[in-house]
C-alpha cells in the first residue's frame, strides 16, 4: 500500500475520530446543560416552597399581631384590675407582662404584673403620675389611638412593685382611656417580644435553622436563646458572625434577593415582613402595624438555612 493511501486512511481515522469526540462534547455538555436545568428547577421549586412556608409564618405573625391588638382594646374598655383579669381569661396566644393603668389625676397606678405560676399579682401604686413618659406620650394621642414602643430593652420601671424582668425585650402598647371627652388616665401594656416562639411551636414545617431578624441585624428569634437575646444584654449580634458580609448585606436589604447562597453547600431562603410605619385600624391611627415591630425597624426578615 502507497504512502499516500496509508495517508489518506489515517486522516479518515482522524476525521472519524474528531467527529465522535465532537459528538460526545456535544452530548456531554448537553448533558450537562439538562442536568443544570433540572436542578435550577428544582431550585427553583424548593425556593416557591420556602417563600410559601415563609410567607405563612409572616401570615401568623400578623394574625397574632392582631389578637394583640384586639386584647389591649379589651382591656382599654376594662375599668380595673378585676375586670382586666376576666379579659385575659379568654384563650390569648400571647399574654402580657404588666398592665398598669397610669390615673390622670396624678394619683397613681392601678398594676398587674405577671407573677410566677402564670397568676396575676394585682396592687395600687401611689406617685406622680403624670409624670411618666407612657403617661405624656398618651397625652400626645387622640381618643381610641395606640401608641406601640420601641422592642429594645427590658421596661422602665416607675414604682418599685414592677418586675418585668423578661430575658428577652418589652415592647408596649400605650393608649389613653377617655371618659366622653375627659381624659381619665394611660393604659400601657407590656408584652414580651417572643412572639416568634409561636411560630416554632405551632407550625409545622419551619426547619431548626429558622431565625428572624430585623433592620439592624439582630436576632428577633433563634432556636438558640442566647442569640436573641443579644440586644437585651447589650451584646453585638452574631448575626454578623454567622453569616459572610456579602451574605448579612443581602439579607439586609429589603429588596435583596429571597434565596442568598452562603456556599456551596448552604442557601438561606428568606422572606420580608415590611410594615409600613403608619396604618388605620378600626378607624384609629397606630403607629405600626405589628407590635413586635419597632417604630424605628422599617421591616424584618424571616428565613432558614439548608
Amino acid at each position: 500500500m502507497s504512502s499516500r493511501h496509508v495517508t489518506q486512511k489515517a486522516l479518515m481515522l482522524w476525521l472519524w475520530a474528531a467527529f465522535f469526540g465532537l459528538l460526545a462534547f456535544i452530548v456531554l455538555v448537553g448533558g450537562f446543560v439538562v442536568l443544570q436545568k433540572q436542578a435550577q428547577a428544582r431550585d427553583a421549586v424548593r425556593a416557591a416552597e420556602a417563600q410559601q412556608l415563609l410567607q405563612k409564618a409572616s401570615e401568623m405573625v400578623y394574625a397574632v399581631s392582631g389578637e394583640i391588638f384586639a386584647q389591649v382594646e379589651a382591656l382599654r374598655a376594662a375599668p380595673n384590675p378585676e375586670a382586666w383579669q376576666q379579659v385575659l381569661a379568654q384563650n390569648y396566644k400571647m399574654m402580657p407582662q404588666e398592665i398598669a393603668f397610669y390615673h390622670a389625676d396624678d394619683s397613681g397606678a392601678d398594676v398587674m404584673i405577671l407573677a410566677d405560676g402564670g397568676r396575676y399579682a394585682t396592687s395600687t401604686e401611689q406617685f406622680a403620675s403624670r409624670a411618666v413618659p407612657h403617661f405624656q406620650r398618651a397625652l400626645t394621642l387622640r381618643a381610641g389611638e395606640v401608641y406601640i414602643t420601641p422592642a429594645r430593652n427590658s421596661i422602665t420601671c416607675d414604682y418599685t412593685a414592677c418586675r418585668a424582668d423578661t430575658d428577652n425585650e418589652i415592647f408596649a402598647y400605650v393608649a389613653p382611656v377617655y371618659d366622653g371627652v375627659v381624659l381619665r388616665g394611660a393604659l400601657v401594656v407590656a408584652y414580651d417580644a417572643n412572639i416568634w416562639s409561636h411560630l416554632a411551636e405551632e407550625m409545622s414545617g419551619l426547619p431548626e435553622t429558622f431565625f428572624v431578624i430585623d433592620a439592624q441585624g439582630y436576632y428577633v428569634w433563634h432556636a438558640n436563646t442566647d442569640k436573641r437575646t443579644e440586644r437585651a444584654r447589650h451584646l453585638p449580634s452574631s448575626f454578623f458572625v454567622d453569616f459572610s458580609e456579602d451574605a448579612a448585606a443581602n439579607i439586609l436589604t429589603p429588596s435583596g434577593g429571597r434565596v442568598v447562597r452562603l456556599d456551596d453547600k448552604k442557601k438561606a431562603y428568606m422572606y420580608p415582613v415590611s410594615p409600613s410605619t403608619e396604618m388605620t385600624r378600626n378607624g384609629a391611627r397606630v403607629n405600626i402595624p405589628a407590635p413586635v415591630t419597632s417604630p424605628l425597624n422599617q421591616y424584618f426578615v424571616m428565613g432558614f438555612i439548608e
